[in-house]
C-alpha cells in the first residue's frame, strides 16, 4: 500500500513536471496537487510548502521529486477517504449545484488528465450515477471513489480482493 501510494505520488509528479526539470514551480505544483488530491492547493499552502523546504533560500527553482513524494505521501497518509472524495467532489462541482453532469464530469477529468479515453470517462460516470437521472450526486461520486480506493489498494494484495 506505502509503495503504491509512493507511484502515484510520483506519477503525478512526472505528469506536472512537463519539461522533465527534475523540480515543480508553482504552477507545476498546483497541477500536481489537483491531479493527485482533486483540489487546488491555496496560495497560502503552496507559500508554506516553498519556505518549508527552502526553496528560495537555496537557489533552488521549485520543489524536487523526492520533497513532492514525501510530502503527498504524508498527506495521503492522513486523508481520510470521505474528506478526499468530498474533496475531489467539490472540485467537480464548480458551479456548486450538488451533482455533476456528464459534461462537467469529462471536462473536470480532462483537466486533470488530458488524454483520458472519452468512452471510459462516460462509462465511470453512468457507473456512478446509480439512479440513471443524468447526474452524479455526492453520494453517487462517494461510492465511487470508494469503489476505486478499495481496487486501486487491494489490486496488488489478491488474497484481500478475494474476501471482498
Amino acid at each position: 500500500e506505502e509503495e503504491s501510494m509512493k507511484k502515484e505520488c510520483e506519477r503525478a509528479f512526472e505528469d506536472a513536471d512537463c519539461e522533465q526539470k527534475g523540480w515543480l514551480s508553482r504552477e507545476d505544483y498546483k497541477v500536481a496537487v489537483l491531479s493527485l488530491l482533486g483540489c487546488k492547493p491555496s496560495g497560502f499552502e503552496v507559500e508554506r510548502v516553498w519556505k518549508n523546504h527552502n526553496i528560495c533560500q537555496n537557489h533552488h527553482q521549485g520543489l524536487g521529486k523526492e520533497a513532492f513524494t514525501e510530502l503527498m505521501a504524508e498527506k495521503l497518509r492522513n486523508m481520510d477517504s470521505d474528506e478526499l472524495a468530498r474533496q475531489v467532489f467539490l472540485s467537480f462541482d464548480a458551479h456548486h449545484q450538488g451533482f455533476i453532469s456528464m459534461e462537467t464530469f469529462k471536462k473536470a477529468v480532462w483537466s486533470v488528465l488530458p488524454s483520458f479515453p472519452e468512452e471510459r470517462a462516460e462509462q465511470l460516470f453512468v457507473e456512478a450515477d446509480t439512479n440513471c437521472d443524468g447526474r452524479v450526486s455526492y453520494g453517487d461520486f462517494q461510492l465511487l471513489m470508494k469503489h476505486f480506493q478499495l481496487s486501486h489498494v487491494h489490486c496488488q494484495d489478491q488474497h484481500l480482493v478475494s474476501k471482498r
